[in-house]
C-alpha cells in the first residue's frame, strides 16, 4: 500500500477547493446575469411612461439605452465594491482560522498577492460585461415602447 506525502494530499485538497470555487463562481454568475436581466426588464416595464415621454421629447433609443446602461453599471460597480470588501474580510477570517488551527498541515499553502489582484481584475471586467450583456438582451422590450400610445393613456 502506497502512502501519499503531505504535499500530495494538500495538492489534491487545493484542486478540490478550486473545483468547488469555479462551480460556485459559475452558479453565482448565472444567477447574477438572470437577476440583473429580470431587474432591467422590470425597470423598463415600470418606467414605460417615463420612456415614452423621453421618446416623445426627442430621445433616441440609443440615448435611453445609454441611461439604462449607466444605471446598471453604477449598481454593478457598487456591488463589486461591496463584494470585494466582504470577500476580503472573509478571506482574512479564513486565513486566521487556517493558520491558527491547521498551521502544521497547511504551512505550504500560500495565497499570493497577484492572485488577489487577478481576481479583482476579473471581477472588474465582469462588472463591465454583465450590464452590457443584460442590456443587449432587454433592448427589444425597450424598442417596442411607442411614445404616441403611452402619452394617450
Amino acid at each position: 500500500m502506497m502512502m501519499k506525502s503531505e504535499v500530495g494530499i494538500i495538492g489534491e485538497f487545493s484542486l478540490f477547493i478550486q473545483a468547488i470555487g469555479f462551480t460556485l463562481l459559475f452558479i453565482t454568475l448565472t444567477v447574477a446575469i438572470i437577476s440583473i436581466l429580470l431587474n432591467t426588464l422590470a425597470s423598463i416595464s415600470e418606467r414605460k411612461n417615463e420612456i415614452g415621454v423621453m421618446k416623445a421629447v426627442g430621445y433616441r433609443n440609443a440615448d435611453i439605452i445609454k441611461l439604462f446602461l449607466l444605471e446598471n453599471t453604477v449598481v454593478s460597480a457598487i456591488s463589486l465594491l461591496l463584494s470585494v470588501t466582504v470577500s476580503s474580510l472573509l478571506f482574512l477570517g479564513m486565513r486566521l482560522i487556517v493558520t491558527h488551527f491547521f498551521s502544521i498541515h497547511l504551512q505550504g499553502l500560500v495565497i499570493h498577492g497577484s492572485d488577489v489582484v487577478n481576481s479583482i481584475f476579473v471581477s472588474f471586467i465582469i462588472v463591465l460585461i454583465i450590464p452590457v450583456f443584460t442590456m443587449l438582451l432587454s433592448m427589444n422590450k425597450l424598442f417596442a415602447i411607442d411614445a404616441t400610445h403611452l402619452t394617450k393613456e
